[in-house]
């Protein structure tokens, strides 16, 4: 597989094959700067081993709109394909999160004195740009390592497969500005091109591969009494092999998975940068006439090398990542920018989108594959103690997680629109009980009576899904028939222990349905016995307490077909929807100066209604998401 990047267009540009994409993912968030898009390409082709097991990942707007994150991952062993493309799907927004934490841990600041926190020796005045570059990439660096650490923890956990002898390489490209930064795992690589003083090209290798060759390697392995040996017909390639036993035998030092050796050593197999040079793949990038043709020459190349200097051996899944900074293709400047939402009826979309602070947390993202085209955007709401841990673990994980199951059932589907929807549901109740299950083995936090809501709207060409757990809500907005006036259409249930199925479904289960004395209207779920923790809603993310009462993480999904006369939708909290009905939301977000200005016009309106409440104690948090299909003020959108 070979992607190459530049900062033109973010198209994925069709090899011959549909083998060039099944395995790689594209996302690009939905606020990247446009100034500083990269284009690129993907190409793959399995070995002789029948299954690829390579995973590839591009994430535009990577932390912010100029952010770029690319990542390689070469999958071994019997389940090598399991984790690579786990490790692709997990890794990219659990390094976000990492940052995040340390930032906070390690805040850049001023103390009462004038001397950075971070610099206890210098002043305002003479700390440089060098040292702030420096620190930032000392996070980075902390958030790396601390990241691969809790990814290959959450691999141990995974169930129904096993691991002991599979695993994957990872090699990654963290871009930030003018700043590049490199993790390495295993023996993929990282080269960069850059041009000499005679305008001649010139690699230089980024990374080193981690393989038991490498003394320092060798040494580590050994002083865990692992043993490093080569093949009799193979003796340049040296392997890691357990104390008493000659297995597993494998050629790195280092990988996620893996765990037989985990307490010996690593592992690797020989992949294209074993058999091309550094010099020959920058030169096949830059004599080629466009990015897909320079991720597959550098495919075809390893391939070709692999028979030549290998004629006996079976030729590996071959795998690339090639961001180039300036594009070396003068005609990509002159390629038309894909705009916001790829439609089917060509639709203008616009999204907007405000949340007050503490829990509520939001998504916009866009969604990206070879497979299909979609839009996203959801709303989080959440409760208990570490509700924003859970908010925004959702936020970062649900929709990667939600693209990947789809995936995996479209690799052996036709295209059709019935089975397209049911694909999408599937996918989504799937992707909403592993979230549920990846939250419940997160062991610094206790999410016993912790938890979060979720409503997501999913649109592609002219279909609408949402899927809803717990008491946020979707509304559409439509003209109405008259075409005077905009009118609203309820989209989800408002999951309560109020509704019938609901508090049915809770009492089966021991849980009990009570209201406080102050509030009887408003029933909640405790435990059998105890007056704790009265969730208000029956279904959520977390609330690990309440899952065997009848609190479930199993969403309603819902599908429209868009007409001309559907404007737009809204997903909101129950902060907005306690004080504002749906057809006042309707109103305000239709009525908003332009649809960028929506959701903060939904928030406001809703804010003021909590202080015109004569019998509220406090202002709930408030968090709209706006999604306009056609843009009603173009003159507000450059």
């Amino acid at each position: 597989m070979g992607i190459c990047i530049s900062k033109v267009s973010s198209e994925i540009h069709n090899a011959d094959s549909i083998h060039g994409h099944q395995n790689a993912v594209v996302f690009t968030h939905s606020q990247t700067n446009h100034k500083h898009e990269a284009s690129l390409s993907l190409y793959s082709r399995e070995g002789a081993k029948c299954l690829n097991q390579d995973s590839a990942i591009i994430y535009q707007g990577f932390g912010s709109g100029d952010g770029v994150f690319g990542g390689v991952f070469d999958g071994h062993g019997p389940n090598g394909h399991v984790v690579s493309e786990f490790v692709r799907n997990r890794l990219p927004l659990l390094l976000l999160s990492q940052k995040e934490s340390v930032d906070k841990v390690n805040r850049v600041d001023f103390n009462d004195e004038g001397v950075y926190e971070s610099f206890r020796d210098k002043t305002i005045d003479s700390v440089t740009t060098t040292d702030l570059v420096d620190e930032d990439s000392r996070k980075w660096k902390e958030a790396i390592t601390s990241s691969f650490k809790v990814l290959d923890k959450e691999i141990k956990l995974l169930q129904n497969f096993d691991f002991s002898c599979s695993g994957t390489t990872a090699v990654v490209t963290i871009r930030k500005g003018e700043d590049l930064i490199i993790a390495n795992l295993g023996d993929s690589r990282a080269i960069l091109g850059t041009r000499t003083e005679n305008n001649e090209i010139k690699a230089v290798q980024l990374t080193t591969d981690l393989k038991p060759s490498i003394p320092s390697e060798a040494d580590r392995i050994r002083s865990c009494n692992g043993r490093v040996l080569a093949l009799k017909n193979e003796p340049h390639i040296e392997r890691v092999w357990l104390p008493m036993e000659d297995a597993p035998g494998l050629a790195m030092s280092r990988s996620f998975g893996d765990f037989l050796l985990k307490d010996h050593g690593v592992i690797s197999v020989p992949d294209v940068w074993d058999v091309l040079s550094n010099d020959e793949v920058a030169s096949i990038v830059l004599e080629a006439k466009s990015e897909e043709e320079a991720a597959r020459g550098v495919v075809e190349g390893a391939m070709g090398a692999w028979k030549r200097k290998f004629p006996s051996a079976k030729v590996d899944d071959c795998t690339a990542l090639s961001p180039p900074w300036e594009s070396a293709y003068p005609s990509f400047h002159h390629r038309r920018s894909t705009a916001p939402i790829t439609s089917t009826t060509a639709m203008e979309t616009v999204l907007s989108t405000l949340s007050t602070p503490t829990w509520n947390q939001t998504y916009q993202p866009r969604l990206r594959t070879s497979l299909s085209d979609a839009s996203l955007c959801g709303v989080f709401d959440g409760h208990g103690p570490h509700g924003h841990v859970v908010s925004q673990q959702v936020r970062n994980r649900l929709p990667l997680l939600l693209l990947n199951q789809r995936i995996d059932r479209l690799k052996s589907v036709p295209p059709n629109f019935d089975m397209d929807l049911k694909i999408w549901n599937e996918a989504i109740e799937s992707s909403f009980q592993k979230m549920d299950a990846e939250l419940e083995i997160l062991r610094k936090v206790d999410l016993s009576c912790s938890g979060t809501t979720a409503v997501v709207a999913i649109t592609q060409g002219e279909d609408l899904i949402i899927a809803n757990l717990g008491d946020s809500r979707a509304i559409l907005g439509r003209i109405g028939d008259n075409n005077n006036s905009i009118e609203s259409v309820q989209l989800s249930t408002d999951h309560k222990p109020s509704l019938t199925k609901e508090g049915d479904r809770i009492r089966s289960m021991n849980g009990r349905v009570v209201g406080l004395k102050r509030e009887p209207e408003s029933k909640r779920v405790w435990l059998p016995n105890e007056y704790m923790p009265g969730l208000a809603m029956s279904r959520a993310f977390g609330d690990f307490i309440l899952k065997p009462y009848g609190v479930i993480s199993v969403p309603d999904v819902t599908h429209r077909r868009l007409t001309p006369n559907d404007q737009f939708i809204v997903l909101a909290t129950d902060g907005v929807w306690d004080v504002l009905s749906n057809d006042e939301v309707a109103k305000v977000a239709w009525e908003a100066k332009t649809e960028a200005a929506a959701a903060k016009a939904v928030v406001k309106a809703a804010r003021a209604a909590w202080k015109r409440s004569t019998h509220s104690i406090k202002i709930d948090d408030c968090t709209a998401v706006c999604h306009f299909f056609h843009n009603k003020h173009l003159n507000a959108f450059v």
